[in-house]
């Protein structure tokens, strides 16, 4: 399924409704982190643009959980690094 995106999309994130396809078809259709099918008739799975706030570069495509957890701990590499630790440790 191949999407179009808005005018606002393209301008805020740099990349063309090709480009995003691309990546769509690049990632089988699935999130980048989690690997959830992005099946927007099964269970409204769909992707979201996931860029760097300081670069504005585009990532990759996610699901909105992954993308929401990103966001959550605003990119920071070290404090996701303890989240894992602390999962490791404490199951």
């Amino acid at each position: 399924m191949k999407k179009t995106l808005s005018r606002k999309q393209e301008t805020k994130y740099n990349i063309t409704s090709k480009d995003y396809n691309t990546m769509l078809k690049e990632q089988n259709h699935k999130c980048k982190i989690c690997s959830v099918d992005f099946l927007y008739d099964k269970h409204n799975t769909k992707p979201f643009i996931d860029h760097c706030h300081t670069t504005n570069k585009v990532r990759g495509l996610l699901c909105l959980h992954c993308n929401t957890g990103l966001g959550y701990f605003k990119d920071h590499i070290p404090t996701l690094t303890q989240a894992i630790n602390y999962l490791q440790e404490n199951g």
